[in-house]
């Protein structure tokens, strides 16, 4: 009986153990989850016009872009300019990039452009001007990108993130 009243607890003890490491890989896997999420959403608008103050298929800004993207992927709604989106984001040093965050751009030392990093040096945004207008992808090794990247910024937590985030991660339960 007293083997009984000790192997009950530690049951218990082992159920909770296991549920909540399966809950501890899925909070660590959602950041993961909405990146991907973001460069799939932003490469589904891959073709559509460039169109000043544009935040639909029928044509995007480069801030528009980001911000219907977002908003549509995340239900996270960022400010509308270039210049608000990298003022909102935590900025990350550029070798820690991630798929998912955010890239700035400058011209006269003035935030002018913002793409999503789509890994592997390549992003998604909505060009104005160039050879190829409109939602595009394009690489941060081109020489006027290169020279007019300034800075990166994240809006989702790193993938593998397991923090205090995790309470908005998981609906209802109280993080960490």
């Amino acid at each position: 009986m007293k083997a009984r009243r000790i192997a009950l607890p530690i049951l218990c003890l082992a159920a909770v153990a296991i549920f909540a490491a399966g809950e501890a890989r899925a909070a660590a896997e959602a950041p993961k989850k909405a990146r991907s999420c973001i460069v799939e959403r932003a490469l589904s608008y891959k073709g559509a016009p460039y169109r000043y103050g544009g935040i639909d298929e029928k044509g995007f800004d480069c801030s528009g872009l980001v911000y219907r993207v977002f908003l549509q992927s995340l239900g996270a709604s960022l400010p509308r300019t270039a210049r608000e989106q990298r003022s909102s984001v935590e900025p990350i040093d550029a070798s820690k990039m991630q798929p998912g965050d955010l890239l700035f751009f400058a011209k006269a030392g003035s935030v002018s452009h913002v793409g999503i990093y789509e890994g592997g040096g390549r992003f998604i945004h909505s060009a104005s001007e160039g050879p190829a207008k409109g939602v595009i992808e394009s690489s941060l090794e081109e020489g006027g990108w290169a020279r007019s990247f300034v800075a990166a910024g994240r809006v989702v937590p790193p993938a593998r993130f397991l923090g205090l985030t995790l309470g908005v991660l998981l609906p209802g339960k109280p993080g960490i």
